[in-house]
């Protein structure tokens, strides 16, 4: 008996702690400790993020430089020449082993790390790829942090408002309003298409999510011009250059009996029923036929897709080019209730 434990003990002792790894697996990444700054803008995102590897082999993803916001972690093993990364948790949420999110990196001679032995890496809701089809020569590489180091602002230069741009024939018009909501139009001859969703900024990132959609990645380039990748009928989104605009201009104007609208290029109306005036926005679909209606707040008088919905959607039809909506709902007074009438585009 006392033999067989003898026995046990040497095998354990050979497979070091009774866990077998391969040669190099979990040492030598004291050498890598250190902190990093990763920018972004040559793989298409205009992000600088940190990477913090103790000497303890855990490492820790960052959006600021003093590491207080922890976007992911994990261990660092070395494996040959290479430096494996596991991932323990991503964007607060604890992954497992199992779910096989790991990246891997290769020390270079002036200290910096070439990530570019593995395809991507895992940071809050986002993955950064190490390399991109678009931009040939562009790398995600690791630097160490110099004393002298500035971060980049953290502030935005984006203001809500109206943008637009163009992409041969069609108009594109889009307005970010304060309620975090965003109405994108294409024009394009006597036909309106509309796309609405809700969107957020990062610095120079610009996210939007159009409704039922999948989110968009676009960027923020100054305080006058986006960068947004529009739906322009194709496989695939087209980015544009968007310039930022006082207002919309003046696109189309209505009549019915007793009743008038005007129609901006950016969405927005005023119609006025029996000399009550009321605002907001109108989503048009020529190739649906409908339309919806946005009344501005009636006390507040805020503009956006969320502050009213309620209006039911109308149908939008043409002749001879010219747009008649049907069941319009207009209120005639302070009184909430609504009527039905038609307006005809003149």
């Amino acid at each position: 008996m006392k033999r067989f434990l003898a026995l046990a003990v040497l095998f354990c002792l050979l497979l070091t702690g009774c866990g077998a790894q391969p040669a190099n697996v979990g040492s030598d990444t004291a050498q890598v400790a250190d902190d990093y700054y990763i920018d972004l803008s040559d793989l298409g995102m205009k992000l600088t993020i940190y990477l913090r590897i103790g000497a303890d082999g855990t490492f820790l993803f960052s959006s600021t430089p003093d590491f207080t916001v922890n976007k992911s972690d994990g261990t660092l093993q070395k494996v040959g020449d290479e430096y494996l990364m596991v991932y323990t948790s991503v964007n607060g949420e604890a992954k497992s082993i199992s779910e096989g999110l790991n990246s891997k990196f290769i020390a270079a001679a002036d200290g910096s790390l070439d990530f570019t032995v593995c395809e991507r890496i895992y940071y809050g809701t986002a993955t950064a790829t190490t390399t991109s089809a678009e931009y040939p020569d562009a790398k995600l590489i690791a630097f160490p942090i110099p004393a002298d180091y500035t971060a980049p602002s953290g502030e935005s230069d984006f203001t809500a408002g109206t943008y637009t741009g163009t992409s041969g024939t069609a108009q594109f018009t889009a307005t970010f309003f304060e309620d975090n909501t965003y109405l994108l139009l294409r024009t394009d001859s006597d036909s309106a298409a509309a796309e609405t969703g809700r969107y957020g900024v990062s610095t120079t990132q610009l996210a939007l999510t159009p409704t039922g959609e999948n989110r968009v990645s676009c960027d923020v380039l100054s305080s006058t011009e986006l960068s947004v990748r529009v739906d322009n009928g194709g496989a695939e989104r087209e980015a544009i250059s968007m310039q930022k605009t006082d207002e919309g201009k003046l696109w189309k104007t209505f009549s019915a009996s007793d009743a008038s609208m005007t129609l901006y290029t950016d969405g927005s109306f005023r119609v006025t029923t029996g000399g009550f005036a009321e605002t907001g926005v109108l989503v048009p679909d020529t190739a649906e036929g409908t339309y919806k209606i946005y009344p501005d707040h009636p006390t507040s008088g805020a503009r956006g897709l969320s502050f009213v919905a309620s209006v039911p959607v109308g149908t939008l039809s043409l002749s001879g080019g010219r747009w008649t909506l049907s069941e319009f709902r207009v209120r005639t007074s302070d009184n909430l209730s609504r009527e039905k009438i038609t307006l005809t585009e003149q």
